[in-house]
């Protein structure tokens, strides 16, 4: 719904959303956009293609220290009990509880570095998540399993953010690296983007995320 949501309102305010795969392309000292057999002109660019990036970049040689992790969560279905009130609970580990309407609430989630692009579910880590979760919320074991989620999430060897410019193509944007908190800092970090491309000075130090640090020629 999120994502419908910002597709619209940028759709509103006059963006194009193509839905196809794009690639970069030398372009004499430049690099462009391509989708299909069309180019697409732009002063900016701005990469946000998550664990793929590394495949993204390739046309331009540059490699970069983008990994893909494992990411499983866990729908519960409580029957007969509201948790429409219910507060989000972020305990004292890497795991957190998420409520929604009508008795469905959401936990997890694992962070499996060696787990790749592998979008299939298991039954450790749903064991994981109900076993850790459960210290905190016992009621959890009661509750129905209605559905297993998996994702994959971006993460740099020492899981600093990457956000900034291309070391070798200034006109080119890149957020990376956010891993599980993508969905809660995204917005700041798009915020910052836009400054950057705007050629405003970002109200955060973003020194120490230089692209330069996880991406080389």
């Amino acid at each position: 719904m999120l994502v419908l949501a910002l597709a619209d309102a940028a759709m509103a305010h006059g963006a194009r959303i193509i839905r196809d795969k794009a690639r970069l392309e030398k372009h004499g000292d430049t690099a462009i956009v391509v989708i299909g057999n069309e180019i697409i002109n732009a002063d900016k660019i701005v990469l946000a293609a998550g664990a793929w990036l590394p495949e993204l970049l390739q046309p331009l040689r540059l490699q970069a220290a983008i990994h893909p992790q494992k990411g499983q969560l866990l729908h519960l279905q409580f029957e007969g009990i509201d948790t429409n009130e219910w507060p989000v609970v972020l305990p004292p580990s890497a795991k957190s509880i998420v409520p929604f309407d009508d008795g469905r609430v959401i936990i997890g989630a694992t962070h499996e570095n060696e787990g790749g692009f592998d979008l299939e579910p298991t039954e450790a880590a749903v064991e994981e998540i109900l076993e850790e979760i459960a210290r905190f919320a016992p009621a959890v074991k009661n509750a129905k399993l209605a559905e297993i989620r998996v994702g994959t999430r971006p993460f740099t060897p020492d899981f600093t953010p990457v956000i900034g410019t291309l070391p070798t193509a200034k006109h080119i944007f890149v957020a990376n690296g956010l891993g599980s908190s993508g969905l809660t800092t995204g917005p700041y970090v798009a915020k910052i983007l836009v400054d950057l491309i705007q050629g405003k000075t970002p109200k955060t130090d973003i020194a120490g995320f230089d692209p330069s640090n996880s991406i080389t020629s």
